[in-house]
């Protein structure tokens, strides 16, 4: 079981193309109630264990980290291919050299056989790559829609250069972990405001096993998980787990203080203008905007948690799939 703040020892769970047997699924979900557990740490460890054991009952293998291996399909018919271009090639020779008139004949009809099985299992080899490749972008758009699209725009042009990991990072660095705070003279901000004026105050702050079972079935199944690994889809089998989730929830806020690893998150790189080159300010992040508390009168022990949550937030830089740095989110506040 990997450790409640660590997860670097963890790999992706492996995605489950058919159904889990009902009785599994019963029996899991027993066996996660009896056991006792004290923070949300546990719970999200216990969650990791218990699919990696589904899994291994339905016999999936765990996923590899390495490079997937060429299919022994396509290798078959690539060593075919280059045999028949062998032979093509050598009978052409042949031909072309005097021989008898039978030999000639025989060395002929060889060599258009040749050629004719060459000519069709050339496009065979395409068909069969350009459809294994269609299926791996069909999944990778349910699972991680940005990748997929980072790579497709990767097929349309020519492939950019990483960023300057050291000016990239001084970059948002300077931009993010320093705190500003803004005025208040914005019209947008008045009329919001303004708009906002007669909004009822939030009245008692409860987390029922309801509320964390409709959050989880409107996520995406098999959508990138985050540090923990987990995807969602193990979230909603763990149904047994759904009470205790919802009181350590309802604990966090009343202590006022969590782990890192629930704030800690991972911000792409996107590239705008292709032409001004791998520079750090031509990327555009994914960036969070705060304030709004007093203005929908959140509860303020939420509040409380959610501006102690946000001293701790961190996000990991990536830019064509590889990390250039850790940065601290510091929050931007109104002045008054």
């Amino acid at each position: 079981m990997p450790a409640a703040n660590d997860y670097g020892s963890s790999v992706p769970l492996r995605r489950v193309s058919k159904t889990i047997p009902k009785k599994l699924l019963e029996n899991i979900n027993l066996a996660l109630e009896s056991i006792t557990i004290e923070s949300i740490g546990e719970t999200n460890a216990l969650i990791y264990s218990t699919a990696t054991v589904v899994l291994e009952q339905m016999g999936i293998k765990p996923l590899s980290t390495k490079l997937q291996a060429t299919p022994s399909w396509q290798l078959s018919l690539q060593n075919k291919i280059k045999d028949l271009r062998k032979k093509v090639s050598r009978l052409s020779e042949r031909s072309n050299h005097s021989l008898e008139r039978s030999k000639r004949e025989t060395t002929i009809e060889a060599l258009e056989s040749a050629k004719q099985q060459l000519v069709a299992l050339s496009p065979r080899l395409k068909r069969y790559t350009n459809e294994r490749h269609n299926k791996r972008m069909n999944k990778l758009f349910i699972n991680n829609p940005c990748k997929m699209y980072s790579q497709f725009k990767g097929e349309l042009r020519r492939p950019m250069s990483d960023p300057p990991q050291s000016s990239t990072s001084k970059f948002w660095k300077d931009i993010w972990e320093k705190k500003t705070t803004h005025h208040t003279t914005a019209n947008w901000l008045k009329r919001l405001k303004k708009s906002h004026q007669h909004t009822v105050a939030q009245q008692g702050l409860t987390i029922s096993k309801v509320d964390i079972k409709c959050k989880v079935q409107s996520m995406n199944n098999w959508a990138v998980p985050g540090h923990d690994m987990i995807q969602a889809f193990w979230l909603k089998k763990s149904t047994s787990l759904y009470t205790k989730m919802a009181k350590q929830m309802e604990c966090l806020i009343e202590e006022g203080d969590h782990s890192e690893w629930l704030t800690k998150g991972r911000t792409v790189l996107l590239i705008k203008d292709p032409m001004q080159g791998p520079t750090p300010k031509n990327y555009r992040p994914i960036i969070w905007i705060h304030e709004c508390f007093s203005m929908y009168n959140v509860h303020p022990a939420l509040v409380a948690f959610i501006k102690m949550s946000m001293t701790k937030w961190k996000t990991e830089l990536e830019a064509n799939g590889k990390k250039l740095a850790t940065v601290k989110n510091q929050a931007r506040h109104l002045s008054r």
